[in-house]
């Protein structure tokens, strides 16, 4: 009998290719020379009516002016989310709506969560060798699962993977190891506790245009932690009165629930207009007098951020960083002295990039929050620094606020939805190819080469975990 024909080999399935385009909100880069070109006041309004993801443009010394938002780790948790989500090893969330994988194969929500979990141990990995060091991860965390309270990671629990060869793919199961799999955890010992602001109490920004380099103040901190005996005295009280910052702005929004459980939902932003409206100062005479616990818990709220700011300085003069320079402190004090706003101070690394304040209604509605908002705009409009030590730096308010929950209370990294990603695409076709600045692109690319390897690395192992 003939033998039976052979089947023909089956060929080897083609290499993936992967076309990556990167773009970002112009709300991360200051954008104040192309307002200026426009003939555009430096307002929220004209940075909202420019083209969306405008190509960040570069100062006389070759670098990007940031705004201070943390691009460089929203950047990277996008980029391994998308990878991820591409190669079937995570199902992200979307808006409004179940994980997009979740008609075909329904989805936990302690499945969901366990994937955050690994997007965001993974993303840390990558910014990490991306920039070259490790951070507080503060960033990283916020973009992966949005608004929460955050305690750091120890360095020790990724230290392994960044002390291999520049270039080397992590061996699987050591990276594994870190980042958790379907059936382990993470290494990360972080904390993440989500909040979100009470309504009525929204999030100002201004861009400053000087922004900070945020890797090299962080490496100066830890130089002068390390080699300064009084630093450690210095860091632990700050670290104290932070948390006493912290737990302050949680007993606000708990005192929300509290007028929410009893019935007086309608009230809370009558009070707060009302006391938006006066002098801070008589939010003592209120909470000693009258008993109000509204204005105790605004008191409070204020009290701690202004004494925070005091070690901040300190800070700032023992370690020769500017974490709030001067000519940030006089605009922060002015922004403080006006009516509806509750505290105001430099995010992140600190520095001369940004200032945010927290607003409350200072108009009974509708005038309400509309009211404080245009009186502090005004302010950063028209800021005019007669510091001796101060920079020419104009104030330009960002059209940025606080986002919304989606499916599950979840606001952090997610789909977008047909609509905002059509427009992405759009927005984004003129960059295909190109290289956003010339300054530092050496970096860039060394940067994303490492964050792509790493997570094909992860997203291989996953995928062969499952099976």
């Amino acid at each position: 009998r003939p033998r039976p024909a052979r089947a023909p080999p089956v060929p080897p399935p083609p290499p993936l290719a992967l076309e990556v385009t990167l773009a970002a909100d112009n709300g991360f880069y200051s954008h104040i020379a192309e307002l200026r070109a426009r003939g555009l006041p430096l307002t929220a309004e004209s940075l909202a009516s420019l083209p969306p993801l405008l190509r960040p443009a570069a100062g006389d010394n070759g670098d990007v002016a940031k705004t201070g938002l943390g691009s460089s780790a929203t950047l990277v948790t996008s980029l391994v989310a998308a990878l991820l989500h591409t190669l079937g090893a995570i199902s992200l969330p979307e808006p409004g709506g179940p994980p997009a994988a979740a008609a075909a194969q329904p989805k936990s929500h302690e499945r969901e969560e366990r994937e955050l979990a690994m997007l965001h141990a993974l993303a840390q990995v990558c910014h990490c060798a991306a920039q070259g060091k490790v951070g507080s991860g503060f960033d990283v965390c916020a973009a992966t699962f949005g608004s929460h309270r955050y305690c750091r990671f120890s360095p020790a629990t990724i230290q392994p993977l960044l002390g291999l060869a520049e270039g080397a793919a992590p061996p699987p199961a050591l990276l594994l190891g870190a980042i958790g799999s379907a059936g382990r955890a993470p290494a990360l010992d972080h904390e993440a506790e989500p909040f979100q602001l009470p309504p009525g109490v929204e999030v100002m920004m201004a861009d400053v245009c000087c922004g900070a380099h945020t890797p090299s103040m962080v490496k100066s901190i830890q130089r002068w932690r390390g080699e300064d005996g009084a630093a450690k005295g210095l860091w632990s009280r700050y670290a104290s009165q932070s948390a006493r910052l912290q737990a302050s702005l949680r007993r606000l929004a708990a005192l929300h629930g509290r007028y929410v459980a009893d019935g007086r939902a309608a009230q809370w932003l009558e009070a707060l207009a009302r006391l938006g409206g006066m002098a801070p100062k008589e939010w003592f005479v209120e909470a000693s007098l009258d008993g109000c616990e509204l204005a105790t818990a605004l008191n409070e709220v204020r009290n701690a951020s202004l004494e925070l700011r005091t070690f901040v300085r300190s800070i700032s003069t023992a370690s020769g960083v500017p974490v709030e320079p001067a000519a940030q402190t006089r605009l922060l004090d002015a922004t403080m002295q006006q009516r509806g706003v509750l505290m105001a101070l430099v995010p992140g690394a600190g520095g001369h990039d940004a200032v945010l304040a927290l607003v409350l209604p200072s108009a009974p509605p509708p005038a309400g929050l509309l009211a404080t908002r245009q009186r502090v705009s005004s302010l950063w409009r028209g800021w005019d620094d007669k510091g001796a030590d101060a920079a020419a730096a104009p104030v330009c308010e960002l059209p940025v606020k606080e986002s919304k929950s989606v499916s599950g209370g979840h606001n952090g990294v997610r789909i977008e939805g047909a609509a905002a990603a059509a427009l992405l695409r759009r927005a984004a076709a003129p960059l295909r190819g190109e290289t956003a600045f010339s300054g530092g692109r050496q970096t860039l690319v060394v940067g994303l080469a490492a964050v792509v390897a790493v997570a094909a690395v992860a997203a291989a192992a996953l995928q062969s975990r499952k099976r």
